[in-house]
């Protein structure tokens, strides 16, 4: 990540890099600032210096995605009996009602 970010491949506010079925798994995510990221399908286990929970807060989008503890997003959403009706919810997208994903 910080990679990335000192290339100029990703900014704040500026995502330049499509994060879609990205490969970050055991990638070292402390600090990362992953608010808005659409992580779909993104393989994230075992990824170090950030939660389930961070994760959820700072997304925008996890569906399908591969969590640090190895769960599926979904499966996770479940274990914490936060599914609504079909519809799956981040912390990113209640901040903004249009932004809901639906499976």
């Amino acid at each position: 990540m910080q990679f990335l970010h000192e290339s100029g491949l990703i900014a704040k506010n500026r995502p330049i890099v499509a994060m879609r079925g990205a490969h970050l798994s055991e990638a070292d995510l402390k600090g990362a600032d992953l608010s808005e990221a659409i992580l779909y399908k993104a393989d994230l286990r075992d990824a170090k210096g950030i939660s389930n929970e961070e994760l959820h807060a700072q997304a925008k989008e996890l569906m399908n995605a591969a969590m640090p503890d190895g769960q599926k997003y979904e499966d996770w959403l479940k274990s914490r009996g936060e599914e609504n009706s079909g519809s799956l919810v981040t912390m990113a997208s209640r901040r903004q009602p249009h932004s809901i994903i639906r499976r």
